[in-house]
């Protein structure tokens, strides 16, 4: 099935603060936004495959950092992909 694996880099700027986690939002279609990752266990990770995504499916993705005061103010910029497959392999006609 399709997937997508995104990445994403720390903020240059963390206020003085340890970044705590990352949380990723997820919108399918245009629609309404929905957590698809909260890495508040292991911060240091800085990716995430999403995994059965719909071919030609609409998807837009945004993440936020966190810290003892909570999440960022404004999110990363969106990311907006389709979802496809590889198209079948065609036998040569004879």
């Amino acid at each position: 099935s399709p997937f997508i694996q995104i990445e994403w880099q720390a903020p240059t700027e963390k206020g003085g603060l340890e970044i705590l986690g990352y949380l990723v939002s997820m919108s399918v279609n245009s629609g309404p936004w929905q957590l698809a990752f909260d890495g508040s266990v292991r911060p240091e990770i800085l990716e995430f495959k999403f995994q059965e995504l719909q071919a030609g499916a609409l998807y837009s993705f945004k993440v936020w950092a966190r810290n003892e005061l909570g999440y960022s103010a404004t999110a990363s910029p969106t990311l907006e992909l389709y979802a496809a497959t590889y198209p079948f392999k065609m036998d040569k006609l004879e």
